[in-house]
């Protein structure tokens, strides 16, 4: 008994909590601003889980490059 009162009062809780969110409850304020890296990149890797003619990774490695980074390395799991 004492059980089911615990998990009642556990479920209206978080339905409580999911209401107030809802609606807003939460203000823009309680969160902390939100920081990007800008950065350029200066290496890239790319994974790739099975690689038959590679193009894949050719392709991601020139955008990679393109986007300004020194190096690109691409692994392979298996090769078709």
């Amino acid at each position: 008994m004492k059980l089911k009162v615990v998990a009642v009062v556990a479920l209206a809780a978080v339905g409580v909590g999911a209401v107030v969110f809802a609606f807003g409850g939460i203000g823009a304020k309680a969160a902390s601003t939100t920081q990007y890296l800008t950065a350029a990149a200066t290496r890239g890797d790319v994974t790739d889980d099975v690689a038959a003619t590679g193009t894949t990774l050719e392709s991601c490695a020139a955008a990679l490059r393109a986007a300004g980074a020194a190096d690109a390395a691409g692994y392979v799991f298996a090769r078709a």
